[in-house]
């Protein structure tokens, strides 16, 4: 027996369900189906947001739509100090009260130029990105381009990071027309695994009129240019939709779907992964966290030195009253991944700076958990990994024939942070939103009142 529907949406975690919710509230009727079963959270007490939910942005249309979702579902808490670097030469906060010292202490006189950046990137957060604000963004990179990287690395870890392209501040500004972190933006953390948020979402999406069917997908319906609706295993062999919308990777649709995946035409070739982030974890007794320590920091060896392997760490602290947790991502080479020898050595290098920044790590240790616990192939979806692609990999849609499929997911993340991944699936609801509102359009005119009025705004008798 076949059940039809307005829009099915195949997802692989919370931001399909998200997603979903909205279609609902623009009249459609909307199910979720979950294209991938193994959501890959840590079993361990690991962190698994690299870069945790994003900046606690308050003037966003993106959270002013989806703040019920945020609240109830994703729960983040608030860390006012946004960036807080570890050096061997001290902390370097571009933030809060010892803002000033510390840049001075980490990059003497040269960092009254990092300051004003600062500073004008706060102004300029609250103007328009589009008109002379955005001209000032551009001239304020251009500028600090020109800088030795040693006083620039702090620049490049408020945006460069945290994007899924491999490219600079420069770059990323001019070419791409991105944006930059406000530093003096507080920040969104989550103690959560992404198993217990996706929970969460389930629960919140069928409150909202979600259908989620937890069913085997088997293949795609297809006539012609359309997508006819989804095969799947049990009772309901086949559910009919006007509307195919995929929240997943294109490796996710791949593995669940090939002979529908072999009519897409991909973006980008295999290979082009660059970076990816991986962690390893720390169990420790009670009280080996320093003073002053952030949930959630990062720390550099070197600055002369690229930022990546063990030269440069994000720092996710968990404290507990019997132990405490702390989880450290790396960005490393996508092909070394695979290689036991080198996630070995990465693990030796990681433990060797936080013993160094960290004066009662050491002694209180208990438990290491090692990257290869998590990485030992390459083979996983990439709806689960930061992955970090080269910069020849725009931000370009899949190619395909149909007409009433539509794509979304982590290849078109305009950044590592939760919100943006959320932030992708609102661009998509922008464009399903004109389309809804077409089809209402339509539907006044074929059903036209017998009064000569419209059937949309007739009251009822």
């Amino acid at each position: 027996m076949a059940k039809n529907f307005d829009v099915i949406v195949l997802g692989t975690s919370f931001r399909g369900l998200w997603l979903s919710a909205e279609l609902v509230a623009l009249g459609w009727k909307v199910a979720w189906i979950p294209l991938m079963e193994d959501l890959q959270s840590s079993e361990k007490g690991l962190d698994d947001w690299p870069w945790q939910v994003g900046p606690a942005l308050t003037q966003s249309r993106l959270v002013s739509l989806s703040r019920e979702f945020i609240e109830e579902v994703i729960r983040p808490q608030t860390q006012n100090l946004s960036v807080q670097i570890l050096t061997l030469k001290g902390p370097l906060e571009l933030s809060g009260p010892s803002r000033d010292g510390t840049i001075k202490n980490a990059l003497g006189e040269k960092g009254s130029e990092l300051k004003t950046f600062c500073d004008q990137i706060n102004l300029l957060s609250g103007s328009d990105q589009g008109g002379r604000g955005r001209q000032h963004l551009n001239s304020l990179v251009s500028q600090l381009a020109r800088q030795p990287f040693a006083f620039r690395w702090p620049v490049e870890w408020l945006g460069g990071l945290r994007r899924p392209r491999l490219v600079g501040s420069l770059e990323w500004v001019m070419d791409f027309d991105g944006e930059l972190l406000n530093p003096s933006d507080p920040y969104w953390l989550l103690n959560d695994n992404i198993q217990a948020v996706t929970d969460r979402a389930i629960s919140w999406a069928t409150k909202k009129g979600v259908q989620v069917l937890k069913s085997k997908i088997l293949d795609v319906g297809i006539d012609g240019k359309l997508a006819t609706g989804v095969e799947v295993q049990g009772a309901d062999q086949f559910l009919s939709c006007k509307h195919l919308v995929f929240s997943a990777s294109l490796q996710a649709v791949g593995l669940r779907l090939p002979k529908f995946s072999e009519t897409l035409k991909k973006p980008h070739r295999e290979g082009f992964e660059r970076l990816v982030w991986i962690r390893c974890g720390f169990k420790l007794k009670p009280g080996a966290r320093p003073q002053g320590l952030q949930d959630f920091s990062s720390f550099v060896r070197d600055p002369f030195l690229p930022l990546i392997d063990g030269n440069f760490g994000l720092i996710k602290w968990v404290s507990g009253p019997k132990e405490d947790t702390v989880t450290v991502w790396s960005r490393v080479a996508f092909e070394d991944v695979s290689r036991r020898s080198y996630l070995t050595d990465l693990l030796k290098r990681v433990e060797q700076t936080a013993d160094e920044l960290f004066p009662f790590f050491s002694s209180h240790l208990q438990s290491v958990q090692p990257f290869e616990d998590y990485f030992e192939s390459k083979e996983h979806t990439r709806d689960f990994l930061a992955l970090v692609y080269d910069k020849k990999v725009g931000f370009v849609p899949v190619r395909h024939r149909y007409k009433n499929v539509w794509f979304a997911g982590p290849g078109h993340d305009r950044g590592l942070e939760l919100l943006s991944r959320l932030a992708t699936e609102h661009r998509l609801l922008t464009q399903l939103a004109v389309l809804r509102q077409k089809e209402i359009d339509r539907d006044r005119k074929i059903h036209a009142a017998r009064n000569g009025g419209n059937l949309a705004t007739q009251k009822p008798v």
